[in-house]
Parts: C-alpha cells; sequence; structure tokens
C-alpha cells in the first residue's frame, strides 16, 4: 500500500470515529484531523512520493541545553 492509500485509509477510520463521538467539539477535531489525513495523501499524489518518510526533531528541552 502506498503512502497516499495509507493516508486515506487512516483518513476513513478517524472519520468513523467523528462520526461515533457524540461531543460536537471533539467531532469537529476528529473530522479536521481527517481532512488532514486527505490532504496528506493529495499531496503524495502530486509529489509521486512511494514512502514516507520520518524526520525527527530535538525535544524542547533538549533546545535549551
Amino acid at each position: 500500500m502506498n503512502p497516499a492509500a495509507k493516508c486515506r485509509r487512516l483518513a476513513a477510520m478517524v472519520r468513523v470515529k467523528a462520526d461515533r463521538e457524540s461531543d460536537p467539539e471533539i467531532r469537529a477535531e476528529w473530522r479536521y484531523v481527517a481532512r488532514g489525513y486527505l490532504n496528506l495523501a493529495n499531496q503524495f499524489d502530486r509529489s509521486g512520493c512511494e514512502e514516507i518518510v520520518y524526520a525527527s526533531f530535538a525535544r524542547h528541552d533538549e533546545e535549551a541545553a
């Protein structure tokens, strides 16, 4: 499964979670996350990327040191 398909699958899973949520604010947040996954899927489609590359970032307390 390519990254775009994975993101679309995650978006669908999160959307189901949103649909089951009774609190309107939390439901809206889950829908926002689902839209984010769909946007990411579209970016993968446009770029033709075949894999997800993870970047690591320094923790906030490590930056101050």
